[in-house]
């Protein structure tokens, strides 16, 4: 997994991961602070995470891999996926797996992530 470097941005992050994947990752970043306004990004455990500061509890997270990037929902166990697009066995925290020449699931992501930001702020 391709981690945030001490005092590296994220932009910087990005533009140093693969082509494709650093595409999906600024879609993804992009998604997350257009759907939950107000969310702040900050970096913990070396990848960006989004949360709100109110709450002080982390709603999703951005992790490069090396073929693939997922979009992490720290209560993704709790959601509704109509899709079937949320994979993962943890007790709480759930994924999305986006890869390279793959269709970017806009839409549903947008779901997601509104009621993951729901769960946090209610």
């Amino acid at each position: 997994m391709s981690k945030v470097k001490k005092g590296e941005t994220i932009d910087a992050w990005i533009e140093r991961q693969p082509p494709g994947q650093g595409e999906i990752l600024s879609k993804a970043r992009r998604l997350v602070r257009e759907t939950l306004p107000g969310i702040r990004e900050t970096v913990k455990w070396s990848q960006p995470c989004y949360g709100f500061e109110a709450r002080g509890m982390w709603v999703a997270a951005l992790a490069s891999h090396k073929d693939h990037v997922n979009l992490q929902l720290a209560r993704g166990a709790e959601l509704m996926d109509p899709e079937d697009i949320v994979e993962g066995t943890g007790k709480s925290v759930r994924h999305i797996k986006l890869c390279p020449g793959e269709t970017f699931p806009k839409e549903a992501l947008a779901k997601l992530l509104k009621a993951a930001g729901k769960l946090e702020t209610s």
